[in-house]
């Protein structure tokens, strides 16, 4: 089985930083830090230095969102406005590394001076990335299975444990999570043009009552919803935040994974994943 690149994501306290943006931080800190130990003594070629490696980590960004949008044309053509939604998740790695690359080597193709700064910086990114992908690809090497907690059916209290029925898009949520709010009737409306999906979504601690009374309000189908009251199954796939979107396979392994708010194009894009399999 071919490795994949997965980053997890991080909580600190309510603030919850997907994979990619911590590790692009993290890369920059690590190039910031390598560039001014390479000047150190000299400040005012590590402030050139520094400005470059500012205007570095907006390339970064910008290549990462634009590489995405345009591998997933598609998806974002049908919800333009998808475009504009930072917090969708709809970010690439390769993009970005490869406009920071692009701006490093024009930068100090043109400015020798900048070239050993750059360089030392580069080599710290480099080196914070190496080491974060040799335990993301680790991790991501075996498909994880999906937790064997049954769970229970709003509709008529049956056990459910969400395998053996193809693949399945489990949405993790709380009625008290805004961006829950928000994803849900985006991913209702997406529903119906993968009828060979199943999406389930798994409501994290809270009561029946307080999940049927949502159900009722927003039209939500009790029969797509379960109830994970004690939050084993939550834990057990080692969730930090809401909404989390795993996509399982047909054999109940967890083959994708999207955290926070997201968009119509990126809801798209999970569930032709999902069809693809």
């Amino acid at each position: 089985m071919t490795p994949t690149l997965a980053i997890p994501e991080i909580s600190l306290g309510p603030l919850l930083l997907p994979g990619g943006l911590w590790l692009a931080l993290a890369m920059f800190a690590a190039a910031l830090l390598a560039a001014r130990w390479r000047r150190r003594g000299d400040r005012e070629a590590f402030a050139g230095d520094e400005r470059v490696l500012w205007w570095a980590l907006f390339a970064g960004a910008g290549g990462a969102r634009l590489a995405y949008v345009l591998v997933q044309a598609r998806a974002y053509a049908d919800a333009p406005a998808s475009l504009l939604n930072l917090r969708d998740g709809g970010w690439s790695l390769a993009g970005g590394i490869a406009a920071v690359g692009a701006l490093l080597l024009f930068v100090g193709w043109r400015r020798a001076a900048r070239r050993p700064g750059l360089r030392a910086g580069a080599l710290g990114a480099a080196l914070v990335l190496l080491v974060v992908a040799a335990f993301a690809f680790e991790s991501g090497a075996a498909r994880p299975p999906a937790p064997r907690f049954a769970l229970e059916r709003l509709s008529d209290g049956a056990p459910d444990d969400l395998r053996g029925r193809g693949p399945v898009l489990v949405m993790l949520w709380a009625t008290w999570c805004p961006s829950c709010r928000r994803t849900m009737p985006r991913l209702r409306e997406a529903a119906p043009r993968h009828p060979g999906i199943r999406i389930a979504y798994l409501n994290q601690g809270e009561t029946r009552a307080e999940v049927q009374a949502y159900a009722d309000e927003h039209a939500l189908p009790a029969e797509d919803v379960l109830l994970d009251p004690a939050l084993q199954w939550g834990q057990a796939a080692g969730v930090v935040g809401y909404p989390t979107l795993l996509l399982l396979d047909a054999d109940g392994r967890v083959v994708a994974r999207a955290v926070g708010e997201l968009s119509p194009a990126r809801i798209a894009v999970l569930l032709e994943s999902a069809a693809a399999r």
